[in-house]
């Protein structure tokens, strides 16, 4: 249900009538352990200041040792990058005959379109992740080459 705007200005109205008949009705003792309750309580930011504040046996805050945990992690992603990649040829390429086991069945088939070349970050990768766009009679599939067979002449 949607409000009008001068709807929720009557609620508002309303609640500010409701707040100040709230505050007469008690007395000014009451009123003010009232606000010092609400000023002792802790908000989110302050507890997060708190935390990253504290420190360990070590001296070191919270907020050091989550730095370093960062520069870490950054400098092993550094690294990866740098690392030799592995390059795979597979002996499949586009207009070539294939055979492979669909259901315990052997299809034909011929590929349309290759995206398995190239290079990886490891040799898992690159055995895994190329795919090869299979034409057959059963429709197409994007399969992975060394589920393939090339049909020799």
């Amino acid at each position: 249900m949607k409000l009008t705007y001068e709807q929720r200005q009557q609620i508002r109205e309303q609640i500010r009538q409701e707040r100040q008949r709230m505050e007469e009705s008690l007395d000014e003792d009451s009123l003010e352990a009232l606000y010092e309750e609400e000023s002792n309580t802790l908000t989110r930011k302050d507890v997060k200041k708190i935390f990253k504040q504290e420190t360990n046996e070590d001296d070191v805050t919270n907020a050091e040792l989550a730095q370093e945990r960062k520069e870490a992690k950054r400098a092993f992603k550094r690294q990866e990058r740098q690392k030799a990649k592995v390059e795979i040829s597979w002996n499949i390429s586009v207009g070539d005959a294939v055979t492979f086991d669909r259901g315990g069945e052997e299809c034909f088939g011929m590929v349309i379109e290759q995206h398995a070349n190239g290079k990886f970050r490891n040799a898992k990768e690159a055995k895994y992740r190329g795919y090869v766009l299979v034409m057959s009679a059963a429709g197409r599939h994007w399969m992975n080459p060394r589920e393939l067979t090339v049909i020799e002449d």
